[in-house]
């Protein structure tokens, strides 16, 4: 315990060391800088123009240092001895067990986390302390385990972190202030260097004092209890955001609200959060790797810190008896919350009930899409039309989707956007057949009519999946009466959304449909673009440019958009406007290729040009290559493009690979394609392979790269 309390107070040392450091050195080259031009006049007898510039780099590195404290914001509710006395005997149980002064403030905040922080003062000097504690965490933890966890966060206050804490914090605003103001010159790379150095030696003292903060939990309360309390922490985060991204935040944007932790509550009793807890979560129990620029260790090395085995832990779900026990008036405490997350905002919303949800959202959302989809493009289609394979349900989505017809998408992406149209035609026929939608937070809607249950939407995966024939979706679909026509749901959609509150008018019963119209088709072979572009060069003869919808025609060369078989496409625009573009298209025999140069003269109508082509090749004709290419990885298990192999175990270089776990992603920059690795620097990556966007082919990495380790995840 000693050898680790001196080598926290090196470390310590070590850090003010190098802010005193950088402090002196930025001042030192700041004062140089502004002292230049005359330090130059007075020693060489002239003066550079480009020294005046230095002076405002000066100013601009001094000004960096200066601290600047955003102001104090309340987390949450506030609570006292007389609103909530079980949980105020608990912090204060707990602080006199670390030996402790109680904080001066308690909140409840709308978080699965917790912290404590002072308030007030300069650096960490004066001010009071406060804590802030999250119900939705307190609803995943046991009250012994939350028991812990504030023991942990007293922990910060009696290892001194919560003084230190505002000097670092300073620190690194005033470094990343100064990278800023250095940006683009010859001082960022030291600077970046600098920052490296002192982010590596806080962010291990910040890890060291989550160590000794966990010890302090586990005296207090046990080493299987704090081991617990962590073990819980990985699932509980994922289902908060899962519940506010897929539940609560879509019936916040429809103009509702619905009750909060009770939502909450019943999403924790989900199917969702079984596989979380299955799969995801033990992730995070299972993996002890970290970069020396995280704050805090994996939770599998805390636990492992405690003597307790991580793999104990494998599986736990949230608790059976949540530590939300110990406050008073729960539905009051969840009213407080959502005031405080929307306020400004919270008079506007109408109060909703989760069993409203279905027939107020979902179903005229289902119809809505109907009518701006299928209602559209296929109106006398019904449940029974729709594709039964993946490869049907790829072309459906290329109808389907705006882009799909002005610009392809990805196969993935197709066969998303059909799968979508085609949840929202069966559960809007399914409706209109006398069902009503049976709608569980974190369960897939299900369908329920004079006592049965029908998971119709389940059914129609399986027959994707190839599980069921589809002659079995068929005969479903005419044993129920899923019949109704796109057209005719589309016709009950309303043209605008029902205000907040409006009644929802019944579903038109089921029988024989007039025709409705088709929707004139958009008009084909239409150019996007038919000039000379300029920037062809001085020499030579110059040559007309005609972008289409599927062609695009270079001099007496054309090429449509399914006939290309190899791209590279590149851009870039320098500091003083000028800038070039290339352009190379190969296929069916013949090559396009087109360079154009920027200047200040031309700016605008090169700027349209080279829009038009980069928008055709992205839009028609990248998705055909890739879809090639994932066709290639999906029938050999991997495919090589510009170079790299990509396949199901990671990316391929030479003799190097680089497994999918440590891929940090790919993209370009107009110059050049990089595919990034994870690594232990600021940024937390750096180039494993790169090439220039002139490279054939190269333009495809990214989108491809994303596209595989998409597919190889959800295997």
């Amino acid at each position: 315990m000693a050898r680790r309390s001196a080598s926290l107070r090196a470390q310590a040392a070590l850090a003010v060391a190098l802010i005193v450091g950088f402090h002196v050195l930025v001042v030192g080259l700041a004062l140089l800088f502004i002292a230049a031009p005359v330090l130059e006049l007075v020693y060489v007898g002239r003066l550079h123009l480009y020294v005046l510039v230095l002076p405002v780099v000066g100013w601009s590195l001094l000004k960096a240092l200066v601290p600047r404290k955003p102001p104090f914001q309340i987390p949450g509710p506030r609570v006292t001895a007389e609103t909530q006395p079980d949980l105020m005997a608990l912090v204060e149980r707990v602080a006199r067990e670390v030996g402790e002064p109680p904080p001066a403030g308690v909140f409840l905040i709308d978080d699965v986390n917790a912290f404590v922080t002072t308030v007030g003062g300069r650096l960490g000097v004066g001010g009071h302390r406060i804590l802030a504690v999250g119900v939705p965490l307190m609803r995943v933890l046991e009250p012994e385990e939350l028991e812990s966890v504030i023991a942990h966060e007293f922990g910060h206050f009696h290892g001194g972190d919560v003084e230190l804490g505002p000097i670092l914090y300073q620190m690194r605003g005033s470094l990343t202030r100064t990278l800023a103001a250095v940006d683009d010159s010859f001082l960022r790379r030291p600077f970046m260097l600098y920052a490296e150095l002192y982010l590596s030696v806080t962010q291990g003292l910040s890890r060291a004092q989550e160590h000794a903060a966990d010890r302090l939990a586990a005296r207090v309360t046990s080493p299987a209890t704090a081991a617990s309390a962590l073990a819980r922490l990985p699932l509980g985060s994922m289902a908060f955001q899962t519940y506010w991204q897929t539940e609560y935040g879509p019936v916040l944007e429809q103009g509702y609200r619905a009750p909060y932790l009770s939502g909450f509550d019943a999403f924790l009793d989900s199917p969702t959060v079984a596989q979380m807890s299955a799969t995801h979560a033990d992730v995070a129990l299972g993996t002890s790797a970290h970069s020396k620029f995280d704050s805090h260790p994996p939770v599998a090395e805390r636990i492992s810190a405690l003597g307790v085995d991580p793999a104990a832990f494998r599986g736990r779900g949230v608790a059976a008896r949540p530590a939300t026990s110990v406050l008073r008036d729960l539905d009051g405490v969840a009213e407080q919350l959502e005031e405080h997350r929307l306020r400004g905002t919270s008079g506007r919303l109408l109060p909703l009930s989760w069993d409203d949800v279905a027939e107020k959202l979902i179903l005229p959302a289902w119809l809505d899409s109907v009518a701006v989809g299928l209602g559209r493009v296929a109106p006398g289609a019904t449940a029974a039309d729709l594709p039964t394979t993946r490869d049907g349900l790829a072309e459906l989505g290329e109808t389907l989707h705006d882009d799909a017809r002005h610009g392809r998408l990805l196969r993935p992406e197709r066969e998303a956007v059909a799968r979508r149209a085609a949840t929202h035609i069966i559960g809007a026929a399914t409706v209109a057949a006398g069902f009503r939608i049976v709608d569980r937070l974190g369960v897939p809607p299900r369908f329920e009519r004079e006592g049965e249950v029908l998971d119709v939407l389940g059914f129609y995966d399986k027959v994707l999946a190839g599980e069921i024939e589809p002659a079995q979706w068929t005969a479903l679909v005419a044993h129920y009466g899923l019949d109704a026509t796109a057209g005719r749901l589309a016709s009950f959609a309303p043209t605008t959304p029902p205000a907040p509150g409006a009644p929802l008018p019944p579903l038109p019963p089921l029988g024989s449909d007039d025709d409705l119209p088709a929707p004139p088709k958009p008009e084909e072979g239409a150019a996007t673009y038919r000039d000379v572009p300029p920037g062809q060069g001085a020499l030579g003869t110059t040559r007309p440019l005609v972008v289409e919808a599927d062609a695009l025609a270079w001099g007496d060369v054309r090429l449509v958009a399914s006939e290309v078989e190899h791209l590279a496409l590149g851009a870039r625009v320098e500091s003083n406007g000028g800038g070039r573009f290339s352009c190379r298209l190969l296929g069916a025999g013949r090559e396009i290729r087109i360079e154009l140069t920027r200047r200040k003269g031309n700016a605008e109508r090169w700027n349209e040009a080279v829009g038009a082509v980069s928008t055709w090749c992205q839009q028609r004709v990248e998705p055909l290559l890739v879809d090639r290419l994932l066709q290639r990885f999906e029938a050999d298990g991997g495919v090589e493009v510009a170079g790299v192999v990509v396949g199901a175990d990671g990316i391929t270089v030479g003799a190097a690979t680089l497994p999918w776990a440590d891929v940090a992603g790919a993209g370009s920059d107009g110059r050049k394609v990089t595919i990034w690795r994870t690594a232990d620097n600021l940024q937390g990556a750096a180039a494993f392979w790169s090439t220039k966007t002139s490279t054939l082919d190269a333009v495809l990495v990214p989108t491809l790269v994303e596209a595989v380790r998409r597919t190889v995840a959800s295997r």
